[in-house]
């Protein structure tokens, strides 16, 4: 029998897992960076799937994304650490009902030590039961970095972004082509009731629909006004050949990029059009001049009706540009925001918040994190040709336009194709972290040290 190999023993561990590298890598890097220096603890950061593969935690705190608790029993790190959850599709104010109540269904609650929410709009929508339970509003760690001096952070992309694209138009996609297929599929294996499955079908229904009307609107728009600039970055979870193949035979001023994370376009974007997507709370915060599209309203949530103007008729879109009114006055009902997220455009900063929590409750926890041990190497490569085989299966079968013949044969996380899983995390270097935290630590005008150790594939140490 193998002895434990310790990397951290009787010391404050908290782990930062991160699935999508783009959206997450920057804001949480920012907290755990803030973390270090505010309190005794040290950080795992890296990928969350090699994290799952390679350590083992015990007594440590766990930054969870909102894993669906199913999915967390096969990774069962709740049973000997504590985890504190921030939903990261939230502000959860914005979920449908149906997707509130699976996203937080009652078997989550013995999972979490801690639910962290954006705002207090977001408790208006929880059922009871989770109120009885410990929570804290704290807003959103992301909205900490476009604010004061932490702007800067992002100076470097947005200028590079200004000086090739001037004054332009930024259109985020909001809605993944993947989910498009097999909806009745997704909605079977995640919902027990009909009528649940029922209305998480018209819920997506909807929201493609105002997604591929937007596609359609930003092509007429680029050919309608060949004098404006115009960036669509897809989603992080959209199909790169979708895109391509959508505008294919695009007009040359519409530009399609998806690099950098989403806020330096946002920064250095003009003007902003969406049709559902939750980083306009991010150009409410910038006061960017926000334009609206909603062909089908969303009924659900008043937060994506905090900014004019809004469209519901693609021709009264079309005529808003055409007759140049973007020039006009936007109005902004800023008031409402900090009800949707806490920490936007007020003096309130998460990392301060959640910083004293940490100190405050945690002060004598004992952690120790653990590196799994190697399995045999005969046994390990038949267990990596076996997936290999089953993993090129399923993605071939996914791909097919008879896939909903085999689906009752996979799991809800099954449906996501390798592609996509391995689009949202490719790997992670101490070089890009340690580049991060020099403009961190440039900002903060700070001299204290940050060391970096790599710990696996993927998998760093950040301590003082």
């Amino acid at each position: 029998m193998q002895s434990k190999k310790f990397l951290i023993k009787d010391d404050k561990v908290i782990c930062f897992p991160i699935e999508i590298k783009i959206r997450e890598f920057v804001p949480k890097l920012f907290l755990a960076y803030k973390l270090i220096k505010k309190t005794n603890f040290k950080v795992i950061f890296g990928g969350q799937r090699f994290i799952n593969n390679k350590l083992t935690f015990q007594n440590c705190l766990w930054f969870d994304k909102n894993t669906f608790y199913k999915k967390r029993e096969l990774h069962p790190i709740h049973r000997h650490n504590k985890i504190i959850m921030l939903d990261e599709e939230g502000p959860i104010s914005f979920f449908q009902r149906v997707n509130l109540k699976l996203r937080y269904n009652f078997n989550i609650i013995k999972q979490i030590n801690t639910f962290l929410f954006s705002g207090e709009n977001d408790i208006k929508h929880l059922n009871h039961r989770f109120l009885k339970h410990p929570f804290k509003i704290f807003g959103n760690p992301k909205f900490d970095l476009i604010k004061g001096v932490n702007i800067k952070i992002f100076n470097n992309y947005t200028t590079i972004i200004k000086k090739k694209y001037k004054d332009f138009i930024f259109i985020p996609g909001h809605w993944s082509s993947i989910k498009t297929h097999n909806i009745k599929r997704y909605s079977e294996l995640l919902f027990d009731r009909k009528l649940d499955q029922r209305i998480y079908q018209k819920n997506c229904e909807v929201y493609m629909s105002n997604y591929y009307s937007l596609l359609d609107l930003v092509k007429k728009i680029a050919i309608q006004n060949p004098n404006l600039t115009i960036i669509f970055r897809r989603h992080p979870s959209e199909s790169e050949n979708f895109v391509q193949n959508y505008f294919k035979n695009k007009p040359s001023n519409l530009k399609l990029v998806y690099k950098y994370d989403i806020t330096p376009w946002i920064i250095a974007c003009k003007y902003y059009l969406h049709s559902g997507c939750q980083s306009y709370l991010e150009a409410l915060s910038l006061n960017k001049k926000i334009i609206s599209y909603y062909p089908i309203n969303y009924n659900h949530t008043d937060n994506f009706y905090l900014s004019k103007p809004t469209f519901q008729a693609e021709q009264n879109c079309l005529n808003f540009f055409k007759k140049k009114s973007i020039n006009k006055l936007f109005f902004l009902y800023k008031k409402k925001i900090p009800y949707t997220v806490k920490n936007i455009n007020t003096n309130y900063y998460f990392y301060k918040q959640f910083s004293n929590f940490l100190n405050k409750n945690f002060r004598s926890i004992n952690s120790e994190v653990i590196l799994k041990p190697d399995t045999k190497v005969f046994y390990k490569n038949i267990v990596k040709f076996i997936y290999y085989l089953l993993s090129n299966l399923k993605n071939f079968l996914i791909k097919k336009k008879f896939f909903f013949l085999w689906s009752k044969f996979f799991l809800y996380e099954d449906l996501i194709s390798k592609d996509a899983k391995i689009n949202k995390f490719k790997s992670l270097s101490k070089s890009e972290i340690e580049h991060y935290l020099k403009i961190f630590k440039k900002i903060d005008k700070s001299n204290n040290k940050i060391i970096v150790k790599k710990l696996s594939k993927n998998i760093f140490l950040l301590q003082k």
